[in-house]
């Protein structure tokens, strides 16, 4: 665990490390995009910032990186998209995994996105701790992702689904998500404001 522990801190600290994950997290972007053309095309301009959840969440996350990276952290921007690595990512993975569950084809591409998804999970996860450190902060964010919610489907904008058939159940799960992120975010940041006023305390 200690190793681990280690590792992780690596990650949010070592500059080779932040500069292969902008990479990755750019690359990963720009086949989201791709992904999202059909849907893009047939959706009017103005809509646009609210179609590509996931490839959006990436490409602002690859941003925050950069800012860490030149030491210039805008810190709740970078709470923003690690809400956004994990309300998205696990989004696509509860999809994924409720088509094949109930007779879907696996094929290569699906599962492919499957672990993509589950390593923005992942990521977000290396920098929640140490990031999320403001209640208003959090605050801003909840409100942000109120709207996309809102877009998604209340203006029907959410993304393709492989079984339309439990859009119910997946806009529940999608809504309920964004207020139970909030809570966990809330929760973290508290401990860290905790944690940094017992530290001036001493």
């Amino acid at each position: 665990m200690r190793q681990a522990g280690e590792i992780l801190m690596q990650i949010r600290t070592r500059r080779d490390w932040l500069l292969a994950l902008i990479l990755i997290n750019f690359g990963g972007s720009l086949y989201g995009f791709y992904w999202y053309r059909e849907q893009l095309a047939a959706t009017p301009f103005r809509y646009w910032l609210f179609v590509p959840d996931c490839p959006l969440a990436t490409l602002l996350f690859a941003l925050a990186l950069w800012f860490i990276y030149r030491g210039r952290e805008i810190n709740t921007y970078t709470v923003l998209t690690l809400f956004g690595l994990v309300k998205y990512g696990f989004w696509t993975v509860f999809v994924l995994g409720l088509y094949w569950r109930t007779g879907g084809r696996l094929v290569f591409a699906d599962f492919a996105l499957f672990v993509s998804h589950l390593w923005m999970v992942a990521e977000a996860l290396v920098f929640i701790p140490s990031t999320v450190r403001r209640l208003r902060s959090v605050g801003i964010v909840f409100v942000w992702f109120l709207l996309n919610d809102y877009m998604d489907y209340g203006l029907g904008l959410y993304p393709t689904l492989p079984n339309p058939e439990f859009l119910p159940l997946i806009r529940t799960v999608s809504l309920l998500s964004t207020p139970v992120l909030t809570a966990a975010f809330l929760l973290i940041a508290r401990r860290n404001a905790r944690e940094r006023a017992a530290g001036e305390s001493v």
